[in-house]
């Protein structure tokens, strides 16, 4: 499945096979990371659990969910997601609100904190981003965008 070309270097180079242009691929991930490492100051203010985070996320993302709903998501049981939800309502960083549908159950949103602080981690990451790719050549882009795009294919068929 090779198709002849060093990616790393730009030049004509045989590549053995599929697994070792993955491998390439997987170390290029890791470069991005590191690079990224010290770069977004708003995570260095912090002071959450990354279960806390990736529930503060997820809400950002769904705007309001139950509990079970969260911990269905999350992939965690229904006590964890309890105990992450109170801990971002003791932070002032998520509320819990009856539902208008069905008094019996409660839903929970992020603050106006919780939005903030949300925006604020996505928006720090978007802006590094949108720096590195406008330094990209267009042609550059071009194959960036379409092999994202084929990637995100091959995530969401996984998912189903």
């Amino acid at each position: 499945m090779g198709n002849g070309f060093d990616y790393s270097l730009g030049k004509a180079r045989t590549v053995e096979t599929h697994d070792e242009l993955v491998e390439r691929i997987m170390e290029l991930f890791k470069g991005v990371a590191r690079s990224r490492q010290g770069i977004a100051p708003v995570w260095l203010e912090v002071d959450l659990s990354m279960a806390q985070v990736r529930t503060l996320m997820v809400l950002s993302c769904e705007g309001q969910s139950t509990i079970g709903q969260l911990a269905e998501t999350l992939r965690v049981s229904l006590p964890t997601a309890s105990h992450l939800v109170d801990r971002l309502v003791h932070a002032d960083l998520a509320e819990r609100a009856e539902d208008p549908a069905d008094r019996r159950r409660m839903l929970v949103r992020l603050t106006p904190r919780g939005e903030d602080l949300a925006g604020r981690l996505r928006q720090g990451n978007q802006k590094l981003y949108r720096l590195w790719l406008s330094e990209l050549s267009d042609d550059d882009l071009a194959a960036l965008y379409q092999g994202l795009q084929a990637l995100v294919r091959v995530m969401a068929s996984a998912t189903k």
